[in-house]
């Protein structure tokens, strides 16, 4: 069985009920969702963001990168991360959800859009 496996940044995760972060490098934690080809959850957990904005090392989109995703939903995102994923063969979109509920659900729904760069890292949607 095939399965698609979507990414979110997240402000804290709460499961399902976890809210998006609106900048994905600077996100304290990143929801890895598994979904079967027939749109059932398969699993969710998260995965935390140690990168230089945590006071780690290397940057969030090489952390995300290793978690081998299919797609990563975001409200925002620099070009660069946009271009080392489209280069990986990740799909970067976007759509207005504020929960990872809500993520899912337009990701079944096919309602996501692509993403595009931000203009200011530090903005605040």
């Amino acid at each position: 069985m095939e399965r698609s496996r979507i990414v979110v940044p997240v402000f804290e995760f709460v499961g399902e009920e976890s809210v998006v972060c609106d900048h994905f490098g600077r996100a304290p934690a990143f929801a890895v969702v598994d979904v079967s080809e027939d749109g059932k959850i398969l699993s969710i957990k998260e995965e935390r963001n140690v990168s230089e904005h945590f006071g780690g090392m290397g940057k969030a989109s090489e952390l995300v990168a290793r978690l081998s995703p299919d797609v990563l939903v975001v409200k925002g995102i620099g070009s660069r991360a946009i271009s080392m994923f489209e280069s990986m063969g990740v799909r970067v979109a976007s759509c207005d959800a504020l929960t990872l509920k809500d993520v899912i659900k337009a990701y079944l729904e096919r309602r996501l859009f692509g993403a595009s760069a931000c203009r200011d890292a530090h903005h605040s949607f």
